[in-house]
C-alpha cells in the first residue's frame, strides 16, 4: 500500500511542479555536515513566505535522477569541472524542474503551501565537496553553516541515523571513503587516515574532509556562518544572515530556535545557549574528546580546539592546515582506493 501512494504522490508532484516557476538566482543552498545544525536553519530560513524546502536531493539512495547524473555519497567537484549530466541536474533543481517526493521532506511539505511558493529553499549536507563548484556555476545565494567538530561526532553518535557507525565495526564506518580524487586533491590525507582507529576518529576526520574541500578557497559570496553563534547570538547572526539574503528578517523566526529542530533525537530539550554549544562534553568521554582533538591537530583545524565559541571570521583553512595538491586537475570516475 506504502508504495502504491509514494508513487501516486510522486506523480502529483511531478505533475504540480511542471506549471510552477522558480528563480533558479533566488533558490537557498544551505549546506553543512550532517547534525551541523541545518535542520533549524532550514526552518528558520522557511519563514520566509511562500518557500519550498527540498531536501537532500543529492542523496543518491533514493533519487534515481541524481544516480543518473552521477551524483555519489561523497562526490566531489571544483571550478575545473564541467559534466553536463551533473550541471544539468543541478541546474534544473535549483530551477525547481527536478522537484519529487524523493526531493521533499514530509514534515516540511504542505500541499497548498508547495502550490503558492515561489522560491527554493535546498537543503545539502552531502554537497561540502562541491561548494566551489556550485559557487563558480550558480550564482544563487549560498549559506554554508559550520558547527563544532565536537559536538557534531557526539551527535552523530547519538542519532538513530549513524547507529550503523555507532554500533557497528570501524571499517562499515570507514568504507568507501577514500576516493581517487580525494587522494588526488589532499595527497597528505590517507595518512591520516590510517591512523584512525576508533569510530570517533573516523567521524572527526570525515568532518575535517568536509571543512578542507568547503572552506579552502571558499567564494567571498558564500555567507558562513556557525552554529555556535546562532544560538548563542541568534538576533545577531539572523540579521546578517537576512542582509546577506536581501530579505526581511521573518517574523517569528528567532523563536525557531526555542524548539528542538524536526531532526532532534528524542527526548532532547533546549537548553540555555551557552550549555546548549558545550553539551557534547556530558555525551563524550575524555577519551573520545582527545581522540576527536588528534585528529583535528593532524588536519591542522585549529579553530574550535581552544575555542567553543569561535566567530563565522575565525572559521578558516590556515597555511598550517593540510595543503591541497596543485595537481587536482579534472576527475576521472571516483573510485574505492584499496
Amino acid at each position: 500500500f506504502l508504495p502504491v501512494m509514494k508513487t501516486l504522490a510522486d506523480a502529483t508532484i511531478r505533475l504540480a511542479s511542471r506549471h510552477k516557476t522558480y528563480d533558479p538566482k533566488q533558490t537557498v543552498s544551505l549546506l553543512g555536515t550532517p547534525r551541523s545544525g541545518t535542520t533549524i536553519l532550514t526552518q528558520i530560513v522557511n519563514q520566509i513566505p511562500r518557500t519550498q524546502v527540498l531536501w537532500e536531493p543529492l542523496r543518491p539512495n533514493n533519487n534515481r535522477e541524481c544516480q543518473q547524473a552521477g551524483f555519489g555519497w561523497h562526490h566531489i567537484l571544483d571550478e575545473s569541472d564541467h559534466d553536463p549530466k551533473q550541471y544539468a541536474y543541478m541546474r534544473n533543481l535549483l530551477s525547481g524542474e527536478a522537484i519529487h517526493w524523493g526531493t521533499l521532506y514530509r514534515k516540511l511539505f504542505n500541499p497548498i503551501d508547495f502550490l503558492r511558493s515561489n522560491r527554493l529553499i535546498v537543503k545539502f549536507v552531502n554537497a561540502n565537496r562541491i561548494l566551489r563548484w556550485l559557487s563558480h556555476n550558480f550564482p544563487n545565494p549560498i549559506v554554508f553553516m559550520v558547527r563544532s567538530p565536537f559536538a557534531v561526532v557526539a551527535s552523530q553518535l547519538r542519532h538513530g541515523g549513524f547507529q550503523h557507525s555507532a554500533n557497528g565495526s570501524l571499517d562499515n564506518c570507514k568504507r568507501g571513503w577514500i576516493e581517487e580524487r580525494l587522494v588526488r586533491e589532499y595527497p597528505a590525507v590517507p595518512t591520516v587516515y590510517e591512523r584512525v582507529d576508533s569510530v570517533e576518529e573516523a567521524l572527526a576526520w570525515n568532518w575535517c574532509v568536509e571543512m578542507l574541500f568547503a572552506l579552502q578557497d571558499i567564494p567571498e559570496s558564500v555567507f558562513v556562518m556557525t552554529y555556535e553563534e546562532l544560538i548563542c547570538y541568534p538576533e545577531r547572526t539572523l540579521s546578517e544572515l537576512f542582509k546577506y539574503l536581501e530579505l526581511p528578517l521573518p517574523h517569528g523566526a528567532i523563536d525557531m530556535l526555542r524548539s528542538p529542530s524536526s531532526t532532534a533525537s528524542d527526548g532532547v530539550e533546549v537548553a540555555k545557549p551557552r550549555q546548549q554549544i558545550i553539551r557534547y562534553k556530558n555525551r563524550l568521554s575524555s577519551t573520545q574528546i582527545k581522540n576527536i582533538e588528534r585528529i583535528i591537530q593532524e588536519f591542522g583545524l585549529h579553530f574550535y580546539l581552544d575555542n567553543d565559541l569561535p566567530t563565522h571570521s575565525e572559521v578558516e583553512v590556515s597555511d598550517g592546515s593540510i595543503p591541497r595538491s596543485r595537481c587536482h586537475g579534472k576527475p576521472t570516475a571516483l573510485q574505492t582506493v584499496a
